[in-house]
């Protein structure tokens, strides 16, 4: 089982001004905030909770591709 860490408590508010910035926000931007909150954790932390969170919201709004479904931007040949 992992141990607990520093950046656990502040996710939440990462994966939220991750989905308000669409994935644009910079890890020093967000440890800056976190530390006026509190976060006693180092820069690297955050690089690296900010990283999974982007790329998780990445993820979560690529397009799918379904190649079953005809396009309607190409003409039938």
């Amino acid at each position: 089982m992992p141990r607990p860490k520093a950046i656990d408590g502040f996710l939440e508010k990462i994966e939220e001004w991750v989905e308000q910035s669409k994935a644009k926000i910079r890890a020093d931007v967000v440890h800056e905030r976190l530390v006026k909150m509190g976060y006693p954790g180092s820069p690297r932390s955050t690089r690296r909770a900010v990283n999974a969170a982007k790329t998780a919201w990445r993820v979560g709004k690529r397009p799918t591709y379904r190649p079953w479904i005809p396009s309607l931007n190409f003409p039938e040949w």
